[in-house]
């Protein structure tokens, strides 16, 4: 058994208003395009624009990702925000998204590497979970959904080591933050495990 998911022992991250946040999500969110192919066998193809709504709301660089989100200068409407995502503890950041699922997302891997990525539920109002993972070599099978303690909405999984996909609810839409950066933080993901062995999964 490998531990696959594991919350992250960093402080909840939330906007500095509400009220601002919504207005500039409201206005500023698109439909994500893929732009490239990541790894084979995906189920969207380049040009597809139906799985996800959102924006990007910090960014360090030109480096591409497989999908397009408009950028949005949040610097002074919500300046905590922008602080925290530019002083996240994880090298080389060089871009935040905020994004909202419009359908079923299968189970699969982003970039099939032995990296941690890392989210946030920024918004999240279903009391069921909606994000599971499964074993890379039984994708269609056994759902294992992942909960949070109350005093983060930070986690990590492993992209080689265990798919992710999420399911879709209408009433209680959610909105994941997504952290690019070059580096792989075992650091702070090894910390966490130790901190939050009840809640770690493993496959």
């Amino acid at each position: 058994m490998t531990i696959v998911a594991t919350p992250l022992d960093l402080p909840i991250i939330e906007p500095d208003s509400w009220d601002v946040f919504w207005a500039i999500w409201t206005a500023n969110k698109q439909s994500l395009t893929k732009v490239k192919s990541n790894v084979k066998n995906s189920d969207s193809l380049i040009g597809t624009s139906s799985v996800w709504q959102g924006i990007d709301i910090y960014s360090a660089g030109n480096i591409d990702t497989s999908w397009h989100a408009p950028l949005i200068d949040i610097k002074d409407s919500l300046p905590k925000l922008y602080k925290t995502c530019a002083s996240l503890p994880i090298k080389n950041v060089y871009r935040i998204r905020l994004i909202e699922s419009q359908e079923d997302v299968p189970a699969h891997t982003d970039d099939n590497l032995d990296k941690w990525s890392i989210r946030a539920y920024l918004h999240y109002t279903d009391p069921r979970p909606q994000w599971y993972f499964t074993s890379p070599d039984d994708a269609n099978g056994r759902r294992n959904y992942f909960d949070l303690p109350k005093e983060t909405n930070w986690f990590a999984y492993n992209d080689k080591h265990a798919w992710h996909g999420t399911e879709y609810c209408s009433q209680h839409p959610k909105i994941l933050l997504q952290v690019y950066a070059i580096d792989n933080p075992r650091f702070l993901v090894y910390n966490s495990m130790a901190k939050y062995k009840e809640n770690t999964l493993s496959l």
